[in-house]
């Protein structure tokens, strides 16, 4: 595998976005023009994905602790932190 700065390049984070694009904007999923009647419309619909991925979407690295885990109902462990998107981190 190739190296950057004697790093390892991971491709996991590009792999992912695609993976959401493709599950989220069905033109690009489906790779056919007919859904989005046009460029004009394709444009249009990534602009909304990537408004809503970089915005609206909680991110892990984002999220906050809880001041006392919540139990959950099911054999899972108690839920520890909260969701955290960043339109809400930048107030």
């Amino acid at each position: 595998m190739p190296r950057s700065g004697g790093r390892r390049i991971n491709t996991a984070f590009v792999e992912r976005l695609n993976l959401d694009m493709r599950q989220r904007v069905a033109a690009v999923g489906r790779r056919v023009t007919t859904l989005c009647q046009g460029e004009d419309s394709l444009q249009h619909a990534l602009a909304v994905f990537h408004v809503s991925h970089n915005f609206v979407l909680p991110h892990a690295s984002l999220c906050r602790p809880l001041a006392a885990p919540i139990p959950t109902n099911g054999t899972g462990s108690a839920k520890q932190w909260r969701p955290w998107t960043p339109a809400m981190e930048a107030g």
